[in-house]
């Protein structure tokens, strides 16, 4: 390959990327007005939908979490059981205290993970709400 020919690949190159880069400018420019004029809706959008994930996540960490105690609860009951069952029987329920247990540490995860959404939904809520200022007054 010549001197030549690598400047002119090299050429269109960059005209390419120019004019990709001006398609992309022309886009977010156009997003971003349609974001402008539309705030309010957009602004009140967002807000529904965190607060109903808000109440979504909310609510199954809830459900989760009294899994999580029903079976802890569970775990320790046959654990407590072992004591007082005849010694053909102590094996059974240590396979079920074991398996309570597992459940209770798999709904104690879940537990966590729904924490963790629903926080995550606050902050989102809590940010909305601090930019609702500035929606209303716009200054440009």
């Amino acid at each position: 390959m010549t001197k030549n020919n690598f400047f002119k690949k090299m050429s269109c190159l960059k005209k390419m990327m120019v004019l990709t880069y001006n398609k992309v400018k022309n886009k977010l420019l156009i997003l971003i007005g349609v974001l402008d004029t539309r705030r309010i809706e957009i602004f009140l959008i967002s807000l529904a939908v965190v607060s109903y994930g808000i109440t979504i996540y909310t609510s199954a960490r809830v459900s989760e979490s009294n899994f999580y105690f029903q079976a802890s609860l569970k775990a320790y009951e046959n654990k407590a059981l072992i004591d007082l069952v005849p010694k053909e029987q102590v094996e059974t329920y240590r396979d079920l205290t074991d398996t309570w247990i597992q459940a209770s540490e798999y709904f104690r995860g879940r537990t966590r993970i729904w924490s963790y959404a629903s926080i995550c939904c606050m902050w989102s809520l809590l940010f909305l709400l601090a930019t609702f200022p500035f929606l209303i007054f716009k200054t440009r």
